[in-house]
């Protein structure tokens, strides 16, 4: 328990005269635990992202907790683009309210086109607006990922399928330049410009599919 105080004041009569006082009066309150959120629990957390996952029709699995203490969620599912499909990541850090989403490519790059690859995703994330690629230089592992602080306000529908659709246009917009340098000997910066250059003027974000 806690404690706030309220300062207060009382009248009194003594020998034919009115006396003010005044005292503090200490009210005790309980301490809200800490991470928890007053806006939203986890179970109504969840409940946005799957509805959200639903009305795109998407088969997801949402991974059991390991041990009942544990405050961050995930939910996996797949998606297929344009060009290829990929694995689908969504982490909800219930302690801190961060949601993140992470596009896994089915691609691991080797390690002799690695610092090539960080050239490549450094100029892209230099332009990109919303999220970035990350790569794992310990196994080539190449993932774009958006992130954002729902914390002390409501996680929305519409939040969550634009986080979704967003982050595997802009994974599906740059896949042709990490195939290109790859395989393709290309440098970064001729592979982000032939990328720019393919890229459609409609900016708007259409439902994902599932991928099988």
């Amino acid at each position: 328990l806690g404690q706030s105080s309220k300062l207060c004041y009382r009248r009194t009569k003594r020998d034919g005269r009115e006396l003010k006082t005044r005292f503090r009066l200490w009210i005790p309150y309980k301490r809200r635990k800490k991470g928890k959120m007053a806006s939203e629990s986890e179970s109504e957390v969840l409940d946005t992202v799957k509805a959200a996952l639903d009305e795109w029709s998407l088969n997801y699995q949402v991974v059991p907790k390991k041990e009942e203490q544990e405050t961050v969620r995930i939910i996996e599912f797949g998606m297929t683009g344009q060009y290829t499909n990929y694995r689908a990541i969504i982490s909800m850090d219930m302690d801190d309210g961060i949601i993140g989403i992470y596009y896994v490519c089915p691609l691991k790059i080797i390690p002799e086109r690695r610092k090539e690859l960080a050239q490549y995703f450094a100029a892209v994330n230099y332009k990109v607006m919303l999220g970035h690629f990350d790569l794992d230089f310990r196994d080539g592992e190449v993932r774009f990922k958006i992130s954002t602080i729902y914390k002390g306000t409501l996680l929305s529908l519409d939040m969550v399928k634009q986080m979704v659709g967003i982050s595997m246009k802009t994974m599906d917009r740059y896949f042709p330049g990490i195939m290109a340098v790859e395989f393709g000997n290309i440098s970064p910066f001729d592979a982000l410009a032939h990328v720019e250059q393919q890229e459609q003027s409609n900016a708007s974000t259409p439902p994902p599919e599932q991928s099988q």
